[in-house]
């Protein structure tokens, strides 16, 4: 398993996937054509993960814009780590909002509540 990083483009986040940290970032805006393809690599990232003998995963999500593909990606993202978790690994979720968006602190929550994960919100 191997450490992924992906530098911030247009519309595209950072994306860092280090497994010697049990660390996940995603940070900045998400706008691309094929959001199966863009998470395609995180998913499997995660299932590999959650295979391995590791036992805790961290996650910031800094995602402060994304489109409707995009959300039901990030759901399936969500949908894995719940199953992670069933199965014993650890998932700690920090995510992050900026201080006038309620609507996705609101969103943030809802994804909460759907994967039974607990998460840490920081305004940023």
């Amino acid at each position: 398993m191997q450490r992924i990083e992906l530098k911030k483009e247009n519309h595209k986040p950072q994306v860092v996937m280090d497994p010697e940290k049990g660390y996940i970032l995603l940070d900045g805006s998400l706008v691309v054509p094929d959001s199966v393809l863009f998470f395609k690599p995180i998913i499997e990232w995660i299932e590999e993960y959650a295979a391995s003998d590791k036992k805790v995963l961290n996650i910031d999500f800094k995602l402060w814009y994304y489109n409707t593909s995009a959300s039901k990606m990030i759901l399936k993202m969500f949908s894995k780590l719940k199953i992670a978790s069933e199965n014993g690994l650890e998932i700690n979720v920090c995510w992050y909002y900026k201080k006038d968006d309620d609507e996705m602190l609101d969103v943030a929550k809802e994804i909460e509540e759907i994967s039974e994960l607990d998460f840490t919100y920081k305004m940023n």
